[in-house]
């Protein structure tokens, strides 16, 4: 009988052994596939790391191993985040969240509400999003982890400051620095509040306050050796130096920005507005010379730089300080360029001060010319214009009925020709569209099923057939690439930039970076760019490229360029007409400006209103 217990007691320890072994080899296996799904993704590699964390998924499920099951749901969403699929992000958190609360992880509960909280803050769901990130601050405080609560609440801030909730914005800034002086975590996230409360107070007018907290994150900054940080402080409290009248601590503001900028071998962005500011300084203090200058550094280097907006604002303080020092020729003409790149003033002021500086242009010139004339000619013209008014009156009706009918004629042809031209596009977008979704719906398909299919035989035909799925997949991306109600334009862009490699570097900017183009505008604009990015891989060999898209006021602005090999023909190719006919569809114009050898550049300006 003794036998026999022991006998089964022994078999008992060996199955359990045995299965502990079993689910420990099972557990490494998700958390590898897990592991390689997260490298893939730091990578980019985005339908790579799809395809792990999905095994992982799948085997965590029929292993009922609900601890890692929460995990893979977590690091898919995220990588759905990545490639902006916000409504499966949304699904894999929640499902995520479900697995947490049954393992009662509660710190991955926390973090899973605060990736809620950052995915429908990126969407402009400013609601929701705060939800989501209270919801992470309540966890927080439980699992006593301030630094974590301090991320969410500063989150918050951000959110509420978008909102023009400027009070509660602060509000929030307050309680994080509470929370810090009461864990003793020094000067954790310090230089980022003090920032944040220097813009809340400059955006509500309060220039007191706004200096007290831009002179703090310029002492932190020093503290850490943030030379980026230490500049934007110092230019921030040149703004506010310059408003107030304070001209010599605006100057000594701006002088020391100057010095930190070049004492480094980078090229700070900031540095044209260095320059452009000591040249307002210098014009407020009456120092023409000084003032014009610097400002002109500030238009160099904006220009070099391709930053149109502070070559934009250099115009404009240039033509104020020729016109203060009556040079109203040079005034003229930097007014006439601010006005071409700004397409409008902005406020009253500005359109008084155009208008002042060309009447005293115009006033200029007459008195020239009235100089230059003899008394006695000058009469005779003016007996002979009131002799043959009447006759130039008839003539001049009759020359605008002929004009009115001419221009008649002309504009019912050109919208002939619009039409068609529309029609034109139309039926080429259609096409494409319907390529995009065969190639999506037939080729794309089979591949990653024969991907799966043999990724266990053959490892390395696996994954060349995935990268030829990915091809595909992009190419269906590019040609069926239709925008939805709200989307934001820089999502539709991501399809069309190749990723950077240490010797071509590729720089995308849009202003504001919620831009959300309606139709037919969002169509011709993102096949405009697909043709310029299509071009630059083609021909261009360039290393460095650069595209620029804002909305000003009224007016859309699209910049392009590279520093490839150019060309000496600025009017030639399929590319550039079929980018010229939908500029034509839009009422827009655009320049071109390339030579063999120097790269390539368009400016585009196109009517908008939202």
């Amino acid at each position: 009988m003794k036998k026999t217990i022991t006998f089964l007691l022994f078999y008992i320890t060996i199955i359990t052994v045995s299965q502990t072994k079993n689910i420990d080899t099972d557990s490494l296996e998700i958390e590898n596939l897990i592991s390689k799904s997260v490298a893939l993704r730091g990578q980019f590699k985005l339908d790579s790391s799809l395809i792990y964390s999905s095994k992982a998924i799948t085997i965590a499920r029929d292993k009922k191993n609900t601890a890692l099951l929460g995990r893979a749901l977590m690091r898919e969403g995220i990588t759905y985040y990545k490639k902006t699929d916000y409504t499966a992000a949304f699904g894999k958190y929640n499902e995520a969240i479900e697995c947490f609360e049954k393992v009662k992880d509660t710190s991955s509960i926390a973090s899973t509400y605060a990736n809620l909280g950052s995915l429908h803050s990126q969407q402009n769901k400013h609601k929701e999003a705060l939800t989501y990130f209270f919801k992470a601050i309540d966890l927080y405080k439980v699992l006593d982890a301030p630094k974590r609560e301090i991320i969410s609440l500063f989150n918050i801030s951000l959110i509420t400051f978008r909102q023009k909730l400027y009070d509660k914005s602060a509000e929030y800034c307050f309680k994080i620095q509470a929370i810090i002086k009461q864990n003793n975590l020094g000067d954790y996230l310090n230089t980022n509040i003090e920032n944040q409360l220097g813009n809340i107070y400059y955006t509500k007018g309060d220039l007191e306050k706004a200096s007290y907290h831009f002179d703090r994150t310029l002492k932190f900054s020093k503290e850490k050796k943030d030379i980026r940080r230490q500049v934007l402080s110092l230019v921030n409290l040149g703004a506010i130096y310059l408003d107030t009248n304070q001209l010599k601590k605006a100057e000594k503001s701006y002088q020391e920005a100057l010095i930190i900028m070049n004492s480094i071998d980078a090229v700070l962005a900031e540095k044209a507005v260095v320059y452009i500011g000591l040249g307002d300084t210098y014009y407020k203090q009456k120092q023409f010379t000084k003032a014009i200058l610097y400002a002109n550094k500030g238009l160099a280097q904006a220009t070099e730089q391709k930053q149109t907006e502070f070559e934009r604002d250099a115009h404009k303080v240039l033509s104020k300080i020729y016109a203060a020092s009556n040079n109203y020729k040079n005034a003229f003409s930097h007014q006439s360029d601010f006005k071409i790149l700004a397409d409008s003033l902005s406020n009253l002021t500005s359109l008084e001060l155009v208008k002042d500086i060309e009447t005293k242009y115009e006033t200029e010139q007459k008195e020239n010319k009235i100089l230059l004339l003899e008394n006695e000619s000058q009469q005779k013209e003016i007996e002979l214009q009131k002799s043959s008014f009447n006759t130039k009156l008839s003539l001049i009706g009759l020359l605008l009925v002929v004009l009115f009918g001419a221009f008649f004629m002309h504009r019912r042809k050109k919208q002939q020709e619009l039409k068609l031209l529309t029609t034109e596009i139309k039926s080429t977008e259609n096409e494409k569209r319907r390529i995009g979704r065969e190639l999506h719906d037939g080729i794309a398909s089979n591949l990653i099923k024969l991907a799966h299919n043999t990724e266990s035989k053959n490892m390395e035909l696996s994954h060349q057939l995935l990268d030829s799925y990915n091809e595909i997949r992009n190419l269906s991306h590019q040609l069926n690439n239709t925008s939805t109600e709200g989307e934001m334009f820089m999502n539709r862009l991501l399809d069309i930039f190749p990723e950077e490699t240490e010797t071509k570097k590729y720089k995308q900017t849009i202003s504001p970076i919620s831009l959300s183009l309606k139709e037919p505008y969002s169509t011709h604009v993102f096949r405009i760019v697909q043709e310029l990015i299509t071009n630059n891989l083609k021909h261009s060999k360039a290393t460095e490229t650069s595209l620029n898209i804002e909305l000003e006021n009224t007016n859309l602005v699209v910049n392009y360029s590279d520093n490839g090999i150019g060309s000496n023909h600025k009017t030639t190719g399929n590319g550039l007409k079929n980018i010229a006919d939908r500029i034509l569809l839009m009422n827009g114009n655009f320049e071109v400006d390339t030579a063999e050898n120097n790269g390539y550049s368009i400016n585009i300006n196109i009517p908008y209103t939202s």
